[in-house]
């Protein structure tokens, strides 16, 4: 079943897992970090360098890991053009995994759940009801990756396992919707605790407008920060880990001291009771939006398989340090979640949009509150932008290996001239980001990504299950007992058919939410796919107009197919985006002097 690969289609050298796809155009994906042989132009001159996209991104998903690039250390070429990569032990493992699902989540979930359950008692048990899911969940996708080794996260794994049609619905569901939702979520987090603790609603009356287009702001200005100038980014990744870090332990430091130092709780928060006022098909619906409200502070746990080909001894290391993390990340969303309860009114938590502020306020001394909690609310917002820069690399890299594998529109394979990152992709998130930010909130936004996130993982176990009685023979370095697929794969489709089932007049809202996500992706994905994916050949009118697309992107931010990336930059930028002209740029570069047969082809994604 693994091919290998020496020489791709693109001239990319290294060896990877073929994808199964229907479409012409699909090409294998290339390791993790790779060496590209490339033609620059009608030169044919050939040359070696390494792929700045492999090194820049570890695969594609949620938000990336925030310290991978310093565990890395340096790539240094051999004399016959390998890499010598520094390898990852059991530590950091742990910590590459804490660092990649430990994010916004625990700041921006906490009031959507207690609305959800009512008390604290409940709120308790669905964050600890989610880790669990996610526990489960991590160790089947660590049997996922270490089964197929591929470049690509989820999106291989459907390509693999089902083929290239979900493969495609995962490219719609995440590149217009999972991703620039999670950005908006993440920019609103940052906004808000940088503007409602030090402005009065007295003083600026649309507190909310100006939070949105301070959210705006500074998702701008991390997509331009991630275009042109991504070694900025990958150098400030470990410092934003540690201040993200820092940020958890002051509010676990403040809110155990408090409540060490009185008596009794001071609220009547942990009466085990359900919300008052409700039947029980509402109670149902409602503890289900709340598990996946927490869940969203848990996704991240897919990144473990892009550490694979880094780790020492990974059939070892890799489910014991998702043993060690996840645990210690469920403790953390535990303990913190504990001290907000304990430390503030129910009411108050339902109705705040900055938890980590009333906290702070709570529980320090009046003339030190207005310095420390300002500091403390400060700490949150910078520790969340490390997330959002993070995530901005990340997540641009679906859409790109989509594009690889000619299954989204050619231009999403442009990158920049001069860094190598995939700028048209960054600005295709940050401008939904951007639009997202202005029609929901924390809650809906993140009931939308929780979903669709949800849906895809559960299917990517699926495929994990089939595969284990459809092709048994495949090498599999960890297996796990197949309970724990079936497990996970059982409780996430019964919380998901759940809102769908109960369904009613009274209730409509609360299952708005998945049936309208995966309605959306499904319902413009399949035609898409059918129209432009699976034929063979290129619609004729699509040719002209995707050339015109690559010219136009070209012209204004001087960007190129990776193929024709020099190993150096003497030639000015310029010249080189006029070198690669629309009949290179529709064309697989094969062999020197030589262009695919099939060049025409790959304009059918254009659209």
């Amino acid at each position: 079943m693994a091919d290998q690969h020496n020489d791709d289609e693109g001239g990319r050298v290294g060896s990877s897992l073929s994808l199964k796809s229907t479409s012409p155009h699909s090409q294998v994906f290339a390791s993790t970090i790779t060496l590209s042989k490339k033609y620059d132009g009608p030169s044919n001159r050939s040359f070696k360098s390494k792929s700045t996209i492999g090194i820049h991104a570890h695969g594609s998903g949620f938000v990336g890991p925030l310290i991978l690039p310093s565990l890395h250390g340096s790539l240094d070429s051999d004399d016959e053009g390998g890499i010598h990569r520094m390898k990852i032990g059991l530590l950091g493992c742990c910590i590459v995994l804490l660092g990649c699902v430990l994010g916004s989540g625990i700041f921006a979930a906490p009031q959507g759940i207690l609305n959800m359950t009512g008390n604290a008692g409940v709120t308790l048990l669905v964050w600890l009801s989610a880790g669990l899911i996610a526990l489960i969940a991590a160790l089947s996708f660590v049997e996922l990756g270490c089964t197929f080794p591929v470049s690509g996260g989820d999106y291989a794994y459907l390509n693999e396992c089902f083929g290239s049609y979900p493969a495609f619905l995962f490219q719609i569901s995440h590149n217009l919707v999972v991703c620039p939702v999670c950005g908006a979520i993440m920019g609103t987090v940052i906004a808000k605790n940088l503007l409602i603790p030090n402005i009065p609603s007295s003083h600026c009356p649309e507190i909310d407008w100006a939070v949105r287009l301070v959210a705006i702001m500074f998702i701008m200005l991390l997509v331009l920060v991630n275009c042109k100038n991504p070694q900025l980014t990958g150098r400030i990744q470990g410092s934003l880990m540690v201040i993200n870090v820092a940020a958890i332990a002051l509010m676990l430091v403040c809110g155990l001291t408090a409540i060490g130092l009185r008596k009794g709780m001071p609220h009547a928060n942990f009466k085990l009771q359900l919300k008052p006022g409700l039947d029980a098909k509402a109670h149902v619906l409602n503890l289900v939006n709340a598990l996946y409200q927490a869940s969203f502070s848990y996704f991240g746990y897919t990144y473990v398989n892009y550490i694979t080909e880094e780790l020492e001894n990974p059939t070892r290391n890799l489910p014991i340090g998702v043993c060690i993390s996840m645990p210690i990340i469920i403790c953390l969303n535990l303990f913190i979640n504990f001290c907000y309860i304990a430390t503030i009114p129910l009411e108050e938590m339902m109705t705040t949009t900055t938890i980590a502020d009333n906290m702070f306020r709570a529980v320090l001394p009046d003339h030190v509150e207005p310095y420390v909690a300002w500091m403390a609310t400060s700490l949150v917002a910078v520790a969340v932008t490390g997330g959002l820069t993070s995530y901005f690399l990340t997540c641009s890299r679906i859409s790109y290996t989509g594009a690889r594998n000619g299954d989204f529109p050619a231009i999403f394979k442009l990158v920049d001239v001069n860094h190598g990152t995939p700028v048209v992709s960054i600005i295709l998130i940050g401008v939904l980001a951007s639009c997202f930010t202005m029609v929901g909130t924390i809650p809906d936004l993140i009931l939308v990504a929780a979903y669709l996130e949800s849906f895809f993982n559960c299917v990517c176990i699926y495929g994990l299950i089939y595969v284990r009685f459809k092709r048994p023979d495949i090498p599999r370095p960890i297996k796990f007992p197949l309970f724990v697929p079936i497990l996970y794969a059982a409780i996430s489709t019964l919380i998901f058919v759940i809102p769908i089932v109960l369904v009613d007049g009274s209730n409509y809202k609360t299952s708005l939410y998945p049936v309208a996500g995966i309605g959306f992706v499904v319902l413009l994905g399949t035609p898409l796919y059918l129209l432009l994916v699976r034929p063979r050949h290129a619609w004729p009118p699509l040719i002209p107009l995707n050339a015109w697309l690559m010219k136009t992107c070209q012209k204004l931010w001087l960007v190129i197919p990776e193929e024709l990336l020099p190993p150096d930059h003497d030639e000015g930028e310029e010249e080189l985006v006029a070198s690669s002209s629309s009949d290179v740029t529709l064309s697989k570069i094969s062999s020197p002097g030589s262009v695919d047969e099939n060049d025409d082809d790959t304009a059918k994604t254009s659209t």
